[in-house]
């Protein structure tokens, strides 16, 4: 970031990760990720990885010659040994066998759920969920519908799985004595595909991208190995065709309006056969969200340029800013295929009666009810999100907070997010702080980055959003300490935030802030990512020009 390897970040490492965040474990670089010794170790380093070659004799050398202290090598030691105390390491000695097989039952019954909630239900026109009563024939295509599905990613992401359920055998589990046949073919010869589809009540075509590794980026967002085309020739033989997919990210859906329903599955484990077959039947209520955006083309996507990607001079720009995933989206206008935590159900959600507190202790409580509209039992994510003063220049809106609830047909329940202050500032590199600029921040409730559709606001209930209001009254109305001429408001989780009065004439542009704090706190932060020519919805914020990163 900034020119700076991450390995060897002291922005990063010894203050935002360890100071600010709190951090108590290990910081261990990427397999050959290291590229120094004295910089790694003096920024917060703990662990090269996979071998040791600059945490090795460089190493010693290093702290022979004064470069980095003893007590830094204590401290990387320290926090190494904490972790295998933590994990008892030291209280039991090493057993077992490292071929041994260890899924239990109850480890393929997490398979099971993971797979059947996190897979997600883009589209529906009515044909979803398949019932065994008004069905004769079900038409399974696709390498991925057989022995060749793709469930796990390539280089770390492989592991070795006892037994995978391929579709194909989940869907004929499924059926099984209800006289519905399934018949498979692997699409490899597409004018047999789309007749075997011709003559099928239901035909479902598994597609996967076969890229699912971290050694490459990928050249495109279309499927590979012509299978658009297999879907589109499938789809023209029955109207009746389901597409379900396994990739490892957004992808482009050209067949899109020709086809009656669309799963997304990513990679799924295990029991993928088992769980697609149950959602795909209704024994399971789809539930899953997507966790990027879906871009309507590939000139959509924030890295659509050459320099962005695949670079130039071996240089790849990340110049999208803080517009990193949906924001991008919603920061230029563009509509996408599918927005960031997108995902349908078999039945229907409203969201209503939002109501944000006041700000208090630093943080604001916001209630939203939810109620399941259907006639099944259904689970519903709640999203809620904050937009900052349009002066303050951040994305539109950001995703502050999700909760996931579970209802009866009928049913209502209350949802309650609570808001730091924190939330609401953003990081301002002039001053080396966190800020809270003053302003009106909106409160947005929804089940979308694109659908937020919440009534309400703190001061009654009418069409609108709810808003949290000037910062500089919010800190009026928190516990407040005066020294010396400054006001400090509680927040950041042991940190506090300030404000400053200045003399002036006219009334201040009054701004709270977040300084820095050693005081650690026990919470770990999530590990962003980026890959170039791809987005995230969480991944990273680098070196964008400007004040703020």
């Amino acid at each position: 970031m900034n020119n700076v390897p991450a390995c060897q970040n002291p922005a990063l490492l010894n203050s935002g990760l360890y100071q600010q965040a709190g951090f108590q474990g290990i910081v261990m670089s990427d397999w050959g990720g290291a590229h120094s010794t004295v910089d790694s170790a003096n920024a917060g380093m703990t662990v090269e990885m996979p071998f040791g070659y600059f945490y090795a004799d460089f190493l010693v050398q290093a702290v022979q010659n004064g470069q980095v202290s003893q007590s830094t090598v204590d401290t990387m030691v320290s926090r190494v040994l904490t972790q295998m105390f933590r994990f008892g390491m030291f209280d039991k000695a090493p057993s077992g066998s490292k071929t041994a097989i260890v899924t239990t039952p109850a480890h393929a019954a997490v398979a099971l759920q993971g797979a059947q909630e996190g897979t997600v239900l883009l589209k529906n026109s009515g044909i979803l969920p398949l019932s065994t009563s008004s069905l004769s024939s079900v038409a399974v295509i696709g390498v991925d519908g057989g022995a060749g599905t793709q469930t796990i990613g390539g280089g770390s992401a492989t592991v070795t799985s006892p037994g995978t359920v391929w579709p194909l055998s989940g869907i004929q589990s499924r059926v099984a004595g209800t006289g519905v046949t399934v018949n498979y073919n692997d699409g490899t010869d597409q004018n047999a595909a789309a007749t075997l589809a011709r003559s099928s009540s239901v035909a479902v075509v598994f597609a996967s991208d076969n890229y699912g590794h971290e050694e490459a980026d990928n050249a495109s967002l279309n499927l590979p190995n012509n299978q658009d085309a297999l879907i589109s020739a499938v789809a023209a033989a029955n109207p009746n065709t389901i597409v379900v997919l396994n990739d490892n990210a957004a992808i482009l859906m050209p067949w899109l309006g020709s086809v009656k329903a669309v799963f997304e599955g990513f990679y799924d484990g295990q029991q993928w056969g088992t769980a697609i077959a149950a959602l795909l039947f209704g024994d399971v209520n789809p539930s899953g969200k997507l966790p990027v955006t879906f871009p309507a083309s590939l000139s959509q996507v924030p890295a659509n340029t050459t320099a962005q990607w695949p670079g130039t001079n071996g240089q790849v720009q990340y110049s999208e800013g803080l517009d990193v995933g949906y924001r991008w989206y919603d920061a230029h206008n563009l509509t996408p295929l599918f927005p960031f935590g997108f995902g349908l159900s078999y039945t229907s959600f409203g969201f209503t009666n939002l109501q944000v507190g006041a700000l208090n202790n630093g943080q604001a409580t916001v209630t939203a009810t939810v109620t399941n509209t259907g006639t099944r039992a259904g689970t519903e994510v709640p999203q809620l999100y904050v937009a900052a003063p349009a002066a303050v220049g951040e994305p539109p809106h950001q995703l502050q907070g999700f909760q996931r609830v579970t209802l009866n047909p009928g049913a209502s329940t209350t949802v309650t997010f609570t808001v730091p202050v924190h939330a609401l500032a953003h990081w301002d590199t002039g001053s080396n702080a966190w800020v809270a600029s003053a302003g009106t921040y909106q409160i947005l409730v929804g089940d979308s980055s694109r659908n937020l559709p919440l009534t309400g606001n703190p001061h009654g209930t009418h069409h609108g959003h709810g808003e949290l209001t000037d910062i500089a009254s919010l800190v009026a109305t928190a516990r407040v300490v005066a020294t010396r001429g400054s006001v400090t408001m509680r927040s950041c989780g042991g940190s506090s935030f300030s404000h400053t009065p200045r003399a002036s004439a006219g009334p201040p542009a009054a701004a709270a802030r977040c300084p820095p704090t050693a005081a650690p706190r026990p919470s770990v932060p999530a590990r962003p990512w980026r890959r170039a020519g791809r987005h995230a919805a969480g991944a990273a914020v680098r070196g964008a020009a400007g004040r703020r990163w």
